[in-house]
């Protein structure tokens, strides 16, 4: 009798510590889809791009590859493809992204040729321009006109 009363408890108690573990998965689930309720793939980052037709304000040129230019948005170009962060008639400061190749040299193409070009320019030049923000700083991605 004692044998049955223990195998009782002993099955209740299995029982029971199985739920918990179904209640626990469930709440973490719950939780994941919350953090992303569109899909349930990781977080992605978001591209940010703007295109916009600015005038140059100010530009401190060491090299021409190696500068930064305080640029003013007057006119931003909408891509609902990437949001655009940047916001007209702000200032911005902005530096160039030269594309490199594998062996870490600068590649000669017509962007770097217009990055490059972009030094040379001087406050009050207007410029249709790409531009976006990552991490802390902003990054002129390449020259449009």
């Amino acid at each position: 009798m004692k044998i049955i009363n223990v195998s009782i408890i002993l099955l209740f108690g299995i029982v029971f510590l199985g739920c918990c573990d179904c209640a626990t998965k469930n709440t973490s689930e719950v939780g994941d889809t919350t953090k992303n309720p569109v899909n349930n793939n990781p977080a992605a980052i978001q591209t940010n791009k703007t295109v916009a037709m600015v005038e140059i304000v100010k530009i401190d040129v060491k090299s021409e590859t190696e500068y930064s230019a305080k640029i003013e948005v007057n006119q931003i170009f909408v891509d609902d493809a990437y949001p655009s962060i940047a916001v007209e008639k702000s200032i911005y400061e902005v530096v160039p992204n030269f594309r490199i190749g594998e062996n870490k040299e600068m590649l000669d193409n017509d962007v770097n040729l217009d990055l490059k070009n972009f030094s040379k320019k001087k406050p009050g030049d207007k410029v249709k321009v790409e531009f976006f923000l990552s991490d802390n700083k902003w990054i002129l991605h390449r020259i449009l006109n």
